[in-house]
């Protein structure tokens, strides 16, 4: 029996960005935050306009860059506390 040595290599990557502005006395602000590794890019991103509740996003792309439509997802989160 011959022995084989196999090296594996695994990249990954994360970042996180986000930012705010007033202008008037009004906020807007959005954050996003993305990892990366073999399989594609992850983003999951979160919005704010002024007077409105807070927008997600998420979606992906795989390895060649393609969107992968059927893993988004966007909505307004809610506040369902009593």
């Amino acid at each position: 029996m011959s022995s084989q040595n196999q090296n594996y290599s695994y990249s990954s990557s994360a970042s996180f960005s986000s930012f705010s502005s007033t202008s008037n006395g009004q906020t807007r602000s959005y954050a996003e935050q993305t990892h990366t590794d073999p399989s594609g890019t992850k983003v999951h991103r979160t919005m704010q306009e002024p007077g409105q509740p807070p927008v997600e996003e998420r979606f992906q792309y795989d390895a060649s860059g393609n969107r992968i439509e059927e893993a988004g997802t966007r909505g307004r989160i809610e506040d369902v506390t009593d």
